[in-house]
């Protein structure tokens, strides 16, 4: 009679072996081990799926997935691969996030310093070298096939949903050349620009606007601007429907062929055009003030020179 520790026998299982080899060891066959563990209610594969389970508890990495961690820092966690831990996930019915998703909870983990760290070495590249006007007009292209409907919680996202209502046809990030414009009505050639910070108005930004706002004109654009916010103030102008409707009243004026001098046009949120002496001609993109507003929103849009 072949004398067989059985406990032993389990923990060989466990450590890997097949009921084979451990069959040929004790020189019998397979299937007097497999009986033996019969006798206590086992079986080869259900030891080693609950010998797994003990090391790669489901519930607890179903419940640390959940939590944030990714399935990379579980695989170093209870030192296996990430393979075993997505089976893990499956098994448990746990919804994987997407590459999107990890990469944006990767990117907040990280921090501000780290995200400075992976583009620093891209940045120190093209530091102090001045890029074509092709390489810009590529880069833009590239930006405005990419590009999708602005969120609905975001400004851009608000207008676009007004103007989409009144059928109008609209691009986000539309190119001209090296430029990208935030909302373009295609078929009329309306240039929406939204304005929401003080950053537009000063710095970089505001040296450069003047050259960009020449460029759309003479290439045929209607520029419209809508600030959404009052640089200098801590006060925003609501997003309305009047905003919307000027650029509505502009599209439909140009396409009823009205002679409309190509300018740009300056609005507030709440749909009321620039004053005079609000404007600065030199620089463009005025500054709102309080207490003075004029053509309130609605209006046909005027020329203003």
């Amino acid at each position: 009679m072949i004398v067989m520790d059985t406990d032993d026998v389990i923990r060989r299982i466990v450590a890997g072996e097949s009921v084979k080899a451990i069959a040929k060891s004790l020189g019998t066959c397979d299937w007097t081990v497999a009986a033996r563990l019969a006798d206590r209610g086992l079986t080869p594969r259900g030891i080693i799926s609950r010998a797994r389970d003990e090391r790669f508890p489901p519930a607890e990495i179903a419940r640390r997935y959940l939590a944030g961690e990714s399935e990379l820092a579980l695989s170093i966690a209870y030192g296996t691969s990430r393979t075993v831990i997505a089976r893990v996930l499956r098994q448990t019915r746990t919804r994987r996030r997407t590459q999107g998703e990890s990469t944006k909870l990767w990117l907040a983990e990280i921090g501000k310093e780290g995200r400075l760290r992976l583009t620093e070495a891209a940045h120190a590249a093209v530091r102090g070298r001045k890029q074509s006007f092709k390489f810009r007009c590529k880069i833009a292209s590239s930006r405005s096939a990419n590009a999708v409907p602005p969120a609905p919680d975001t400004y851009e996202g608000q207008m676009w949903r007004m103007l989409a209502d009144a059928g109008l046809s609209l691009a986000p990030q539309h190119a001209v050349g090296p430029y990208n414009i935030d909302i373009a009505v295609t078929e009329s050639r309306v240039a929406v620009e939204i304005f929401g910070g003080h950053w537009h108005a000063t710095g970089r930004h505001a040296a450069r606007y003047p050259k960009r706002l020449k460029y759309l004109l003479d290439r045929g654009w209607h520029v419209v601007i809508v600030w959404v916010k009052r640089p200098h103030w801590n006060r925003a102008y609501r997003l309305s429907q009047p905003a919307a409707d000027y650029v509505i009243s502009l599209h439909q004026r140009i396409g009823r062929q009205e002679p409309i001098d190509r300018q740009e046009h300056v609005l507030r949120g709440d749909g009321y055009l620039a004053a005079p002496g609000e404007y600065d001609p030199n620089n463009g993109a005025f500054i709102p003030r309080p207490h003075r507003v004029s053509n309130p929103g609605g209006a046909d849009p005027g020329s203003r020179k």
